[in-house]
């Protein structure tokens, strides 16, 4: 990436005023996760499905997205020029009981898969649901 390259003032400003009303523990629902693996030797069956050799992405599904970031990183600005910036928010997918036993959502029984880093672009219009 060329040093001089600098995201839209819009952009940064956006991003760092929807990332100022998150903190660790806030609960999105509906959302994507995806990670990085190799093909050939997936270690999750959505990777598996997906099949081919090399490097590749894995996208899924969520029910919930649950903010694992510490709040001192997320309102950190999202970019500066000296490379300080934190432009990503580390969530962990959670799936309700229900949608994997037929049971009611109970945060406390959630079943957490796998860590992730989002672009904070995904949570520029969301709004938790659970604000601890």
């Amino acid at each position: 990436m060329a040093e001089d390259w600098k995201p839209d003032d819009d952009v940064i400003e956006r991003t760092d005023t929807a990332m100022r009303k998150w903190r660790q523990g806030h609960v999105f629902a509906e959302g994507h996760t995806a990670w990085v693996s190799l093909r050939d030797e997936p270690l999750t069956g959505e990777t598996a499905e997906i099949g081919g050799t090399g490097q590749g992405v894995t996208i899924v599904s969520d029910d919930y997205l649950v903010v694992v970031s510490q709040t001192c990183d997320i309102v950190k600005t999202c970019w500066a020029p000296e490379g300080g910036g934190h432009p990503f928010v580390q969530v962990s997918p959670s799936h309700s009981r229900r949608s994997i036993a037929g049971q009611r959502f109970e945060r406390a029984h959630a079943e957490v898969r796998l860590s992730s880093w989002v672009g904070c672009k995904l949570f520029r219009r969301s709004q938790p649901v659970y604000d601890r």
